[in-house]
């Protein structure tokens, strides 16, 4: 096997590509924040409303589906583009929007 300087620099760029796929979405500090839902919560579901402590209310408009009831968990808000809420302990962060 004959190894090229193109050879090494499509590894490097696929390399990086894989990592930057890895890593987790970069927000700004001022799109991004964490919270706690406080209303009853019993999983992901297209339409749900989430209340959070800080007295936000957000819409679920992804249609992903996980059922999990939990006691207040801790969500992480963030704007890659579209806002996303991530909730502990489920991997899939969903897309959703602000109400209040």
């Amino acid at each position: 096997m004959r190894i090229t300087l193109s050879t090494v620099l499509l590894v490097a760029v696929c390399l990086t590509t894989l990592g930057q796929l890895s890593q987790p979405p970069k927000a700004h500090a001022q799109s991004a924040f964490e919270s706690v839902i406080v209303s009853d919560f019993k999983g992901l579901n297209y339409g749900n409303l989430y209340e959070l402590e800080n007295g936000q209310i957000w819409k679920q408009t992804e249609a992903w589906t996980w059922f999990w009831v939990w006691f207040r968990p801790r969500v992480i808000i963030y704007n890659d583009g579209m806002w996303k809420m991530k909730v502990e302990n489920i991997d899939h962060p969903v897309t959703v929007i602000r109400l209040k």
